[in-house]
């Protein structure tokens, strides 16, 4: 039985991946976690279901995998484990790095969800305030913030979808990403410069022409551009890099 399994618990990325260009995004899926099963062996199972393993100790950071392979766990300096190395499988040997809480595949799959459904929400309320804007009699002029806050929540929830339209134009197969991907890297960059834009309004106070809810939910959309900026920028997505 592993004598202290809590050490090696936690959540490993493989470190096989582009580092410095777009491609970067290939990594997120590609994570295992490692978990103790209560009877002293550890069980490791990769992201979404992919399959698992469990790993017997036979020796101090090394451990038996119930595939057939072996596995081995790195310390740093300090004495923590950091890396897991795996053998005896088509990629012999491969080794995945020990990876913080907000690196995780779930944390940043989630954050992109709420961001997403943020715009969405903005998207689907501007629709409700130009139908109520018609009936009535005199209309209220909409805020700057209001319509930048519309503008960039489209270009957040439209760039994504002209991305794969490039695999319709070419034929496969394909040795880098369609003109298409491209595009909606900049629709990207320009909604995230916007969003900063909006941020830089709402922190000078021009708030006039809107509800409460409106102002919430503007600035719901300036935070959630924000977070989308900074994970954009870690994954690489932010400039166009060949």
């Amino acid at each position: 039985a592993t004598q202290n399994p809590v050490e090696y618990e936690g959540t490993y990325r493989s470190n096989s991946y582009s580092h410095y260009n777009l491609e970067k995004i290939g990594a997120l899926p590609r994570q295992l976690s490692v978990a103790s099963d209560g009877d002293g062996s550890l069980v490791a199972r990769q992201f979404g279901g992919g399959g698992q393993a469990r790993l017997t100790e036979i020796a101090p950071d090394a451990f038996r995998s119930s595939d057939g392979g072996f596995a081995a766990f790195r310390r740093d300096r300090d004495g923590r484990v950091s890396s897991i190395i795996f053998s005896g499988s088509v990629w012999d040997p491969s080794t995945a790095d020990r990876v913080a809480w907000y690196e995780r595949a779930e944390v940043h799959l989630a954050t992109m969800l709420v961001a997403g459904l943020v715009f969405l929400v903005r998207l689907v309320a501007g629709g409700v305030r130009r139908l109520r804007r018609r009936r009535q009699a005199v209309p209220v002029p909409l805020a700057v913030t209001w319509r930048l806050s519309g503008i960039l929540s489209l270009l957040f929830v439209g760039a994504p979808l002209v991305g794969p339209l490039g695999l319709f134009t070419g034929r496969p197969p394909f040795y880098s990403p369609p003109w298409s991907v491209y595009v909606s890297l900049v629709l990207l960059l320009v909604a995230s410069g916007l969003g900063c834009l909006l941020l830089g309004l709402e922190w000078r106070g021009r708030q006039s022409n809107r509800s409460r809810s409106e102002q919430a939910l503007v600035r719901a959309v300036g935070l959630a551009s924000f977070t989308t900026r900074g994970w954009l920028w870690h994954w690489n997505l932010l400039g166009i890099r060949v």
